[in-house]
């Protein structure tokens, strides 16, 4: 994962089943944590 910008990104395959359930469904949520131990949760609404 990579917040540069203001953007977020990351990246998957699109041989991975994740692929194609972000496809069908855009809505998606991720969890971070970082080495200081903090907890990042964003929902892409």
């Amino acid at each position: 994962m990579l917040e540069k910008d203001g953007k977020l990104y990351f990246c998957t395959s699109n041989k991975k089943k994740v692929y194609d359930e972000i496809k069908l469904n855009p809505y998606i949520e991720l969890t971070y944590l970082d080495r200081i131990k903090y907890i990042l949760d964003i929902r892409y609404i």
